[in-house]
Formats: C-alpha cells, structure tokens, sequence
C-alpha cells in the first residue's frame, strides 16, 4: 500500500502527522458525517512495518456525557489498540465505564509517551495517568466523568499577642497553600478597632 486512511472525530483539529516515509497528508470532510478522513501519503508502496504518528486539538472542556474519541483506521482487515486517558492534576475523574476494554497496568502508558508529557513547564497543570486499557477490536467504548473541585487554601497562622498598660498588639503569620487553583488575592479579617501596619501585612505576603 502506498496510503492509509483513518476516521478522526470531526471536532478534532488535525495538527500534525509524522511518517518517515510521509509525503502529504490531508484531511477530507464528507457532509453530514460525523467523522472527516484523514489520507495520509507515503512515498513509495511498502508490505513493511509504517509508523505514524499525529496529534489533534479539541478546544472543548469535557462535559457530561463525556466518551472517548475513537481514531479509527479504515479499510483493513482488523485492529487491537492500547487506549490510554491522562488528566490535569487539577481535574477528579470518576465514573469511568468502559465496554469491550481489558484494563492494563498504568505504567504501560507511561513506558509510550514521552516523558516531556509528565513534565509540565512552571506554572502548568502537570498531567497524570488514570486509567490504560487493551482493546482488542474497534468497536470499543471508554465514558467519565470530569469534575473540578472547589478551590481551597490550607493556612497555618502563628499568631502572639502582647498585652502593656498601653496597647494589645498581635504580630502573626501565615502560611498559605493553595490547592487546585492558583492564588492571586488573600482577605483577611480583623476584629474592630484595631489598627493594620499595611507595610507589615505586605512584607509577610510577599514571603
């Protein structure tokens, strides 16, 4: 064969496809398909093993009903594939169902990929690994659900106050963690009547 042709999910953009042997891909769209055909080229006919690799983008948070995009190829005479979902750390995945998939240990999906995937640059959401499976056919079915959690601060305060024939006076400290989200303000609530060093309460912040 001197082509290969596979259904992709039309909500996915195609944005790039590899091949040592590629000489041009492209992506046909057949009205009132759920799914476009991508075609991609070799250079010469081959009967040897072809490795291809591509990446698509679907710009859409998942949902409700949420399942799994099958890349499906066609015109062959059967497929087994090793079916893989990694989440942001700042995503709970739950309800996972699948159909016609034999889980597999995770450490398969990572031993594939890169190990740039699980390395997020600073201030990225890191990726991890929930769930790898074996499936044996094409005609398989993975669905979860997303939820992201609230966002919570866990604080440590360290607090001393100091009584005189004058005044009350708290010196204090804290220490904020932030989690799943990150932190970009902070409100902190003093009794009446009492007086803020502001030059203070910036200086522990910027800590």
């Amino acid at each position: 064969v001197d082509r290969f042709r596979l259904a992709i999910p039309r909500q996915f953009e195609v944005t790039d496809v590899r091949c040592p042997s590629l000489v041009r891909w492209a992506l046909e769209n057949v009205p009132g398909e759920p799914r476009a055909v991508l075609v991609v080229t070799l250079r010469e006919p081959t009967t040897e093993t072809v490795v291809l690799n591509l990446s698509a983008v679907n710009n859409r948070a998942p949902g409700e009903g949420w399942s799994f995009p099958r890349v499906e190829p066609l015109d062959v005479v059967a497929q087994v594939s090793v079916v893989g979902l990694l989440a942001e750390d700042r995503l709970d995945v739950n309800s996972i169902s699948s159909r016609e998939l034999v889980a597999i240990n995770q450490q398969v999906l990572r031993d594939a990929l890169p190990e740039s995937v699980f390395r997020a640059e600073p201030g990225s959401p890191r990726l991890r690994p929930v769930a790898a499976y074996y499936a044996p056919q094409a005609a398989y079915e993975l669905s979860a659900r997303f939820t992201k959690p609230p966002a919570r601060i866990d604080v440590t305060s360290q607090l001393v106050l100091t009584l005189d024939n004058r005044h009350h006076r708290f010196r204090g400290g804290f220490t904020l963690v932030p989690e799943i989200e990150k932190l970009f303000a902070v409100e902190i609530a003093v009794p009446a009547g009492w007086h803020v060093h502001f030059p203070a309460l910036r200086a522990a912040l910027t800590e």
